[in-house]
């Protein structure tokens, strides 16, 4: 039976990208996953009181809420096309370093297989962005997310997790899972862990 993993992110965060990189390796290693990607603006969260909030359709756009709502779109399309662009978009924000516009986020989208110019269309009128507000806010909500990643194990304990890289192996990846399982499904009196020394 698959493990049942809830993961909320967002682009712009490397540790969204290095959870994702250890989840492959999970899979490499022979888990069997059903991994949810559920979209969670950092934008959102980090604007001052007195700023309108990224779900206000008459704000400025927003280069990393795009990223977002073009995620969404991609789900919809399918498997392939949100996988496509899912980790084409992490790469190459974070492996090749890139400060994206809106018009490389389209042009990724569009390799990826998915309809930009409906997409457009379907933006306007705000569909995407509803999504994107109702995937975040329903983590606030009922999972108390603050940060990215967060993801939540078998629809019972979330985690917020930050590695400093990825899982160097497979074997390592599925050590990791384990001890995370154990420790946000036995020990929910444990609520962080970190490493004074040696975090980069």
């Amino acid at each position: 039976m698959a493990d049942s993993i809830i993961i909320y992110y967002d682009y712009t965060c490397p540790y969204s990208y290095r959870a994702a990189c250890w989840l492959r390796r999970l899979e490499e290693a022979g888990r069997e996953l059903e991994v949810e990607w559920k979209t969670f603006s950092l934008k959102e969260v980090n604007r001052s009181g007195g700023e309108p909030s990224v779900f206000d359709r008459q704000r400025a756009e927003s280069v990393s809420v795009l990223a977002l709502e073009l995620a969404k779109a991609a789900q919809a399309a399918g498997p392939g096309v949100f996988e496509r662009y899912h980790y084409r978009v992490f790469e190459a924000m974070h492996d090749d370093g890139r400060k994206l516009k809106a018009s490389d986020l389209l042009t990724i989208a569009r390799d990826a297989g998915l309809d930009t110019g409906r997409f457009e269309v379907e933006r306007r009128e705000g569909v995407w962005l509803h999504r994107v507000a109702k995937d975040h806010r329903e983590g606030a909500e009922r999972w108390k997310v603050f940060g990215t990643p967060t993801l939540v194990l078998h629809g019972e304990a979330a985690v917020y997790l930050k590695f400093t890289q990825a899982s160097a192996t497979p074997s390592a990846a599925a050590e990791v899972y384990d001890a995370l399982v154990c420790l946000a499904r036995c020990h929910p009196e444990l609520v962080e862990i970190k490493h004074p020394r040696g975090a980069s």
